[in-house]
């Protein structure tokens, strides 16, 4: 009898956590490139945890990224992922970890970090 080692899908499931980690570093490239246009200083922190725990974190960031190159670069799939990803996040996280309690974008930033530290 022979045992044959298939890593075929250690390689797809390494691959496709790389890929969400790009995706995640991507998004948090986005953001911090939206903090330097200032168009984010009045993002409301509930807000952002209302879309993000609703599950429709994309059409906040949608509107945030409308007039930058961040609405381009993410597919249909990146949005959908975002809404199904961080309304986890946002759903299970303990309060006591999120230590951001003030800015909406640095909670926004926070999630992208914890994105890249997932699939790390």
């Amino acid at each position: 009898m022979t045992l044959r080692t298939d890593n075929s899908s250690l390689k797809t499931d390494n691959s496709r956590a790389d890929s969400n980690a790009e995706r995640y570093r991507l998004l948090l490239s986005q953001l911090i490139a939206l903090v330097d246009t200032r168009r984010c200083e009045e993002l409301n922190i509930d807000d952002v945890m209302l879309h993000a725990r609703s599950g429709a974190i994309a059409i906040l960031l949608g509107e945030l990224f409308q007039h930058t190159e961040g609405f381009n670069v993410f597919t249909q799939d990146d949005w959908k992922s975002f809404n199904e990803e961080i309304a986890q996040m946002a759903n299970a996280a303990d309060p006591q970890k999120i230590t951001v309690t003030n800015k909406g974008i640095a909670l926004l930033m926070t999630w992208a970090v914890e994105g890249v530290r997932r699939q790390a």
